[in-house]
């Protein structure tokens, strides 16, 4: 028997002025005829670093791009790098095509980004001159707890620190933007983000300095200003001018479409159940953006409510993470340590719907659906 409702895993729907506005870019482009890293790849780069305040953005082919480049402009090959193991495994990766080598540490409790206590820990068994860089990752939709603490015992190393905020744009700590707290924050404008380019990404910095450094390591390591020279590190990371174009106008309605995810996520935590669930939320001075409205299954088997879901025509949303990087098979025979709040947490967390064309009346009708759940 079909479930009499269904909602999707995802939607994403463009107005007719945006639709209008993206067509008449597009015949531009094709008119110039330069089809990458070209006047609206600049104009996203200007317009993202003024929303997050920053000195300057440069745009890449996608958030594991954008970490690329930032390890590179660093300078990470065959030094150790710190990175959560609660993440998506594209941030590992990059630090291994940056010739960095993956030390993993567990996360904390509250928003399950790096855990300062076991960062201390790891940091005690490495010599100073042997650490390139801490990658601290945003999982969900808000700022990683400890990133105060991070932030200071980064700079009492010596280490630097990028931020990944794959999950995190248009999150806050005190008012201050995700992205904001390091050297580099690195974001992903895959389509299901908060901001969607279908693929894309983008770093952000703080001097000339290391904005000249970033253009140079994202194409090819060129030294720019001898276009046939190339003086470090590098690859192609340059984005489609189409693709920045989609970035230029998602920005414009990225505050609107922060806020529905917001809204959304507050209908969660009005109605869901709060014996059979705890749903992540705001806190203090941490504001999320809602990329996912996190939820953890405090009484019944995850498994049992994705599957109660589907039945029901609802479609969960992939989890952050349910398998950690220190348990991925191209990983978890060179990795030591336990890991014991990241393992709990991959096993009992889920993340409903959250996207801002869903309804109100669809939130609610998944929140009867998780709250009919037998758990007997």
């Amino acid at each position: 028997m079909m479930p009499e409702k269904k909602v999707r895993i995802f939607n994403i729907e463009y107005e007719e002025d945006f639709i209008e506005e993206f067509k008449s870019g597009a015949e531009n482009i094709l008119k110039k005829a330069f089809l990458g890293n070209d006047q609206f790849v600049k104009d996203f780069e200007d317009k993202f670093a003024r929303y997050q305040g920053a000195y300057q953005s440069v745009a890449v082919t996608s958030g594991t791009g954008a970490l690329e480049v930032a390890l590179k402009a660093i300078g990470v090959k065959d030094k150790y790098v710190l990175l959560p193991t609660n993440t998506f495994i594209a941030t590992a990766i990059a630090v291994e095509n940056s010739g960095g080598i993956p030390v993993l540490v567990d996360v904390e409790s509250k928003y399950f980004g790096m855990s300062y206590v076991d960062l201390q820990q790891k940091l005690k068994g490495l010599k100073d001159k042997e650490i390139a860089a801490c990658i601290l990752v945003h999982i969900g939709s808000h700022c990683a707890y400890d990133v105060e603490k991070i932030v200071d015992i980064c700079k009492q190393r010596g280490i630097e620190l990028i931020e990944d905020c794959a999950q995190g744009l248009g999150a806050t700590l005190n008012s201050k933007k995700v992205g904001s707290f390091s050297r580099f924050g690195c974001f992903s404008f895959f389509t299901t983000k908060v901001l969607a380019m279908g693929e894309g990404g983008a770093i952000t910095c703080n001097t000339e300095e290391d904005y000249q450094l970033l253009k140079s390591v994202r194409q090819f390591g060129m030294n720019l200003e001898n276009s046939i020279s190339h003086i470090r590190q590098g690859s192609n990371y340059k984005l489609s001018e189409f693709s920045a174009l989609l970035g230029v106008l998602d920005l414009n309605r990225l505050p609107l479409r922060v806020r529905r995810r917001q809204e959304i996520a507050r209908l969660y935590q009005d109605n869901l159940n709060s014996y059979l669930y705890e749903c992540i939320k705001d806190s203090g001075d941490f504001c999320g953006s809602y990329y996912k409205q996190v939820v953890l299954s405090k009484v019944i088997d995850r498994e049992k409510v994705i599957l109660h879901c589907q039945n029901n025509g609802v479609a969960i949303t992939g989890g952050v993470y349910y398998i950690p990087i220190h348990r991925q098979p191209y990983f978890a025979d060179r990795i030591i340590g336990d890991f014991p709040v990241a393992n709990n947490f991959s096993a009992v967390h889920f993340c409903p719907p959250c996207y801002p064309e869903l309804s109100n009346e669809e939130v609610l009708y998944v929140c009867e659906v998780l709250n009919g759940i037998s758990h007997d």
